[in-house]
């Protein structure tokens, strides 16, 4: 069976088992730096990057430009940030991207079962 299986850098593939959606803190904070206009806390939006001072999160801001929305239309609905604001969401998802890549890897399934054949039918 061929699966489509997406991975980043080898810094993205250390998370942790329980929760492999969960990007390691140290990576988000080293992020972050980069970017002044965004934060990340455990206690705004379970640690996504925002805006500073906002619940605005860069992935709200990237799906409100995917679904059409200018830079002008985002600021009349929330007054309170700027366009650098929406540049710097823009700049922190392509960087958080840039060693993204879609692979396909073939991965041979095999079944093992002590119960004889005859009794799976049932």
């Amino acid at each position: 069976m061929v699966l489509c299986w997406r991975f980043s850098c080898i810094l993205s593939l250390i998370q942790h088992v329980e929760h492999p959606q969960v990007q390691p803190r140290w990576k988000t904070d080293m992020m972050i730096s980069l970017f002044p206009r965004l934060a990340a806390s455990p206690d705004i939006l379970g640690g996504k990057p925002c805006i500073k001072g906002t619940r605005l999160s860069v992935q709200f801001v990237m799906e409100l430009i995917a679904d059409g929305a200018s830079t002008e239309q985002i600021i009349e609905a929330y007054p309170h940030i700027t366009a650098h604001d929406i540049q710097e969401c823009v700049r922190y998802a392509a960087e958080s991207l840039r060693h993204e890549m879609i692979a396909d890897i073939a991965i041979d399934v095999v079944t093992h079962s002590n119960t004889p054949s005859s009794s799976l039918a049932a």
